[in-house]
Parts: C-alpha cells; sequence; structure tokens
C-alpha cells in the first residue's frame, strides 16, 4: 500500500505591516509550512472562512487598524473553537494573557521576535494537545 507524501501544514499569518507579514513568512516558508497572509482582520476572516479547515494555525497581530486581532479571534474561535492561535504584539497585553489561560490553544509572542523563537514558537503550538 503506497501512502501519499503529508501535505505541509498551511498557516495564516495577519499582521498589517508588511515588513513583518514577509519576514514571518519566509521563516515559516524556510520550515516546510504553507503560508498565507492578510493585511486586515476582515481580509483574514474571509480566508479563513474559505480554509477552514485547512489552516493548522493563525499567527495573528492584536494591533491593527480597522479590525484588531482582538475582534478577529472570537469569530475564528467560534468557527474552530481547537484552533491553535499565536497572538503576537510589541505591547504587553493583558488580553492576550487572558486567552493564553482560558484556551489551551492560544499561545502569545512578544514583539520584537527572531526567527529561531518564532520557529519554537509555531513548533510548540502545533505540537501542544488542543481541546
Amino acid at each position: 500500500m503506497v501512502t501519499e507524501p503529508q501535505r505541509p501544514q498551511l498557516i495564516l499569518v495577519v499582521d498589517d505591516e508588511a515588513l513583518v507579514r514577509n519576514f514571518v513568512k519566509n521563516c515559516l516558508e524556510r520550515l516546510a509550512f504553507r503560508v498565507l497572509l492578510a493585511e486586515t482582520g476582515r481580509q483574514a476572516l474571509e480566508i479563513f472562512e474559505q480554509l477552514a479547515d485547512e489552516i493548522a494555525l493563525v499567527f495573528l497581530d492584536l494591533k491593527m487598524p480597522v479590525m484588531t486581532g482582538e475582534e478577529v479571534l472570537p469569530r475564528l474561535l467560534e468557527r474552530r473553537p481547537e484552533l491553535k492561535v499565536i497572538l503576537t504584539s510589541g505591547y504587553e497585553e493583558q488580553f492576550a494573557r487572558r486567552m493564553v489561560r482560558d484556551y489551551p490553544s492560544i499561545a502569545y509572542l512578544r514583539k520584537p521576535y527572531t526567527a529561531r523563537q518564532l520557529g519554537d514558537r509555531v513548533q510548540r503550538s502545533l505540537q501542544a494537545q488542543g481541546i
């Protein structure tokens, strides 16, 4: 019996800063992940609506104009409560601490971070047991 090779996991990266989006994309692609990019919370929700069952993890900036990560997160979890999410921000976030405490599938990575820190956090999140 021949088994098909496993397809790389898909990660949705949501950040309004192009430099950050591209840095994260390059780091994750070097680790053999497939990556989708969203510049806004609204765009992220549109992508997630179409591919919710394929997305293994969402890397979500909390501070974005128009629709913040705080507004996006509940809508993602409403659709998939077990979804793995890494929240990120350059600030100490009470919201992030509360989410990490209340949801085992959510983690937080404070900016700035290195490629190694990013890769380690993503790997740990994906390996962690969900809900």
